[in-house]
């Protein structure tokens, strides 16, 4: 097993963890192999949490080893696809902690969540947010918060820090694909 499925594996122990495989869109050409793990909800999390497996495969050199997570409140294809969409972004824009981008359409039907903010795991602490590589270096494994338009500009007129402050006083509630703006 690579170093990153270990990882993954050995952090949600207890969890039945399985493989997703995708391949519409143009995500294997630029990643060949691309996948997901779906983590079904067990001890760490009641929530259903999936994880890129790909990102590596489209960092540009010099640049750290980036994989995504999101996290559901059911099992869900999209889940996976909007993992496949975020990799081939990644590789076309390189995202980082405090990127946001619109995915051109609602999270799930009927929501006004479209847009992504990219975060650090804050959910699992830091032993899930850097994975070990092959080289003996690190990667850092981000969260895809599903946010609306008005969140994102919220960000950016008053910064990262601003936005998930306001997220903190909220109590957001991060899974639910179809709560409301807080802005």
């Amino acid at each position: 097993m690579d170093p990153f499925h270990k990882h993954v594996s050995d952090f949600f122990a207890g969890h039945r963890i399985g493989r997703r495989d995708f391949d519409r869109g143009p995500i294997q050409k630029v990643a060949p192999g691309f996948h997901a793990l779906s983590i079904g909800p067990g001890p760490r999390t009641k929530l259903w949490t999936y994880v890129s497996v790909g990102g590596a495969l489209v960092t540009k050199p010099g640049r750290p080893v980036i994989e995504f997570l999101v996290m559901s409140e059911e099992e869900s294809d999209a889940m996976v696809e909007r993992l496949a969409m975020t990799v081939y972004y990644h590789h076309r824009e390189t995202l980082g902690v405090g990127h946001t981008y619109p995915f051109g359409k609602p999270w799930v039907d009927g929501s006004t969540l479209d847009h992504v903010l990219i975060s650090r795991p804050y959910h699992f602490g830091p032993d899930l947010e850097r994975f070990p590589l092959a080289d003996g270096g690190h990667g850092r494994l981000l969260w895809l918060v599903p946010i609306t338009a008005a969140e994102r500009q919220y960000k950016i007129a008053h910064g990262l820090d601003a936005l998930e402050e306001l997220f903190d006083r909220s109590d957001l509630q991060y899974w639910n694909m179809s709560r409301l703006s807080l802005v």
